[in-house]
């Protein structure tokens, strides 16, 4: 339904400068206040993303330096200590430990980089809660108008937005049922971007919610309808664990997926997401092979790298955009996409077999298989979804 406030008084915030948001835009419809709400959001996202890469970036390049110095002095260890802080930078895991004593130039620069990081997620923080102040306080407004004229049921659904905000939850998939919406309390759920085009990663987990960072290394840029890739990859470490850890003591896997491939003919299969380091070091790919979508899946009834259980989701269209929605129980494997099912045999066995492993979309850490398209969105999650409610996710 779309809505109208030809009675709402004009608002006028700024958000630290740079753009107008909710001003006199000729705004009268609620999906258009929403959608200046998300490009905002996604701007906040994109600079902080840019702005920590580029730190991170001169970080290695300072530890370049590092690395000469303890070459000249033959210091082999302070060699491989500085190596390893480089290479967990990149891949987005955990600084090692440093030995006490040890290594006092690398001690300094860390806490130097550490010191640098900080402000910068502070930043983001204040302008993400700065700007859904500002976007609670002006639905709440809207309601409150909506209800003194008489309006209940446009009242509801902005209702509905405010406390989908407050309560930082995504908006029901379009033609779903509304009692699959309600939250498992023992789930992990991992989302980002469409349908709700909110461009910040969520990990919710039984014990907490967080959103980490989302590292972007190479030609990759994110717009209004999610990220472009025309190679590189975006790192996200700590979704990847919690997904991992929380699908093997389940036993249970579902997602949702949008994407638009740009190519059909890239050379062999390159990677669109996937819990790896490589192609034969991983537990779940998410690939495209010339037009084909293929899931790889690492199961106890499995090689190690998944490669005994492919499966074929279907062809693809330059430049369409295709949503596919998957649940595997331990028993029954389930596949729509874009409304239709994808019959699928050979997933057999549990993912006891699986390992922690950094979710990364595009190229796999340790190889470059450039994925030409565009990422709009997905939803993973440790808990498997009833036929119908698969089908409405694909929808």
């Amino acid at each position: 339904m779309k809505i109208s406030f030809h009675s709402i008084g004009i608002v006028y915030i700024f958000l630290y400068g740079f753009v107008p948001l909710f001003a006199q835009v000729q705004v009268e419809r609620f999906d258009a206040y929403q959608l200046l709400y998300n490009n905002n959001l996604q701007q906040i996202e994109k600079n902080h993303m840019e702005e920590v890469a580029n730190l991170s970036e001169r970080y290695v390049q300072r530890l370049d330096s590092l690395v000469e110095y303890y070459q000249s002095r033959g210091n082999l260890a302070g060699v491989l200590q500085v190596k390893e802080e480089q290479n967990v930078v990149n891949t987005g895991e955990p600084f090692p430990l440093i030995p006490e004593g040890e290594f006092k130039e690398l001690s300094t620069i860390r806490s130097k980089y550490t010191g640098a990081l900080e402000p910068l997620n502070q930043d983001r923080d204040s302008k993400i809660n700065k700007l859904r102040g500002a976007y609670l306080n002006h639905l709440k407004n809207m309601t409150a108008e909506l209800t003194r004229e008489n309006r209940i049921e446009e009242a509801v659904l902005v209702q509905n937005e405010v406390e989908r905000i407050e309560n930082g939850i995504k908006q029901t998939v379009p033609g779903q049922d509304p009692n699959a919406g309600v939250a498992d309390e023992t789930a992990t759920e991992i989302f980002w971007g469409a349908p709700h085009n909110d461009y910040t990663m969520m990990v919710k987990t039984p014990d907490e919610e967080k959103s980490p960072d989302m590292q972007v290394i190479g030609n990759i840029t994110l717009e209004q309808n999610g990220y472009v890739f025309k190679g590189g990859k975006v790192r996200v470490p700590v979704a990847g664990e919690a997904l991992i850890r929380a699908v093997k003591n389940s036993g249970q896997l579902s997602f949702q997926f949008m994407l638009t491939a740009e190519s059909l003919k890239p050379k062999g299969a390159t990677t669109i997401f996937s819990c790896a380091f490589a192609p034969d070091e991983g537990v779940l790919t998410l690939c495209q092979q010339e037009d084909r979508l293929l899931l790889r899946i690492r199961s106890s009834d499995s090689l190690e790298d998944g490669s005994r259980t492919e499966l074929d989701l279907g062809p693809l269209k330059k430049g369409k955009r295709t949503k596919v929605a998957f649940s595997y129980d331990g028993k029954e494997t389930i596949c729509f996409r874009d409304g239709e099912q994808i019959p699928l045999e050979g997933m057999k066995g549990d993912f006891s077999t699986w390992e922690s492993f950094p979710m990364v979309l595009g190229s796999e850490i340790k190889v470059q298989r450039v994925w030409f398209g565009t990422i709009h969105g997905f939803k993973f999650s440790n808990r498997a979804l009833k036929p119908e409610v698969v089908k409405a996710a694909s929808q």
